[in-house]
């Protein structure tokens, strides 16, 4: 206002007394006014150069309030904050984001829709009036998206072929130019001999975990994967961690190194920043990846993750449940 004529500081003096009235929302001019006057002076001779410094900081001042204001808004809403407070607390991978536009465009609809929870569940329906009861057709327990997605109890077989369709597409990409001193068993019909992935030469044990690599030297990794609701992710990793602590054990007991790699890869896709450093552990443990290549197999699990959930999610309206081949990308 300094630079101003008369006629332009008359105006904003009325337009800040007019807005400073009102009391239902913010007036953006009243906010940069009170932001202009709460900046520290500048140290400059140029008067435009020192307008155009103090412009620029009152406009990244008024841009970090807002942003701020409406993220505490959105966590604190019942849906469609639940998504805001899960990517906060496993500091989601930001690659996430940028994967969504690369989706065709209903499975896109699909994961956008599904962060807000505004898709077709029981509960919605009740709440949009288009159903007289939130329960499961299949359990009779309240079907939410997290309820179709990981909880049905009829779905089993479902939420096994996902997770075996992500599984494969792991072990598909760390195979490649794979040592021939390096073996790799996996829970999976026909993927290992015996009653489980660990070889008997490294332990007797019936516990099966996902995928268990075995080098010449005898050094042994294992890697369980596991696909929650992504406000499951913490828990399942421990869960998984205790399951398999005594295996470890008996492994390192009989003369064996091992890792225990235990991987949460969100129903939805989602690959927080955790498992992303325990995917490249994984991959280092055969091979070693370049940053672009590891990039790609990331947004591929993400893709295989996203487009098995759309299917598990639609194939609650069919009346029998059809497995259909594992997704190779």
């Amino acid at each position: 206002m300094t630079k101003a004529d008369s006629t332009v500081k008359h105006c904003l003096a009325n337009k800040l007394d007019r807005e400073s009235q009102w009391t239902r929302k913010n007036s953006i001019t009243t906010v940069a006014h009170e932001t202009m006057e709460s900046l520290p002076a500048i140290e400059s001779e140029d008067p435009h150069k020192k307008a155009k410094t103090l412009v620029g900081k009152s406009k990244d001042s008024i841009k970090d309030s807002f942003q701020k204001k409406w993220t505490d808004h959105l966590k604190n809403l019942t849906v469609q904050g639940q998504f805001i407070r899960i990517w906060h607390t496993v500091e989601a991978d930001i690659q996430w984001k940028s994967l969504l536009s690369q989706l065709p465009p209903r499975i896109m609809q699909f994961v956008l829709n599904s962060i807000i929870d505004t898709l077709p569940t029981n509960c919605n329906l009740v709440r949009w009036k288009k159903r007289s009861n939130s329960k499961c057709d299949k359990c009779s327990n309240k079907e939410t998206l997290m309820h179709v997605l990981n909880n049905c109890l009829e779905s089993l077989e479902k939420y096994t072929w996902r997770h075996n369709s992500i599984l494969l597409y792991i072990k598909k990409f760390i195979s490649k130019g794979l040592p021939d001193n390096v073996k790799i068993y996996l829970d999976i019909p026909g993927e290992f001999n015996g009653i489980s992935t660990v070889p008997v030469d490294i332990a007797i044990t019936n516990q099966k975990p996902d995928m268990v690599i075995v080098d010449n030297a005898g050094k042994v990794t294992i890697m369980e994967l596991t696909v929650p609701f992504e406000s499951n992710i913490v828990h399942a990793e421990e869960r998984k961690r205790q399951r398999y602590e005594q295996l470890v054990n008996n492994i390192k007991d009989n003369g064996h190194p091992v890792d225990l790699i235990t991987i949460e890869i969100g129903s939805r896709g989602l690959i927080c920043k955790a498992n992303s450093d325990k995917l490249l552990k994984l991959v280092k443990s055969v091979r070693k990846p370049n940053a672009k290549e590891f990039r790609a197999f990331k947004s591929d699990i993400t893709k295989v993750a996203v487009i098995a959930s759309y299917i598990v999610f639609y194939s609650k309206f069919e009346n029998q449940w059809s497995k259909p081949p594992y997704i190779n990308l």
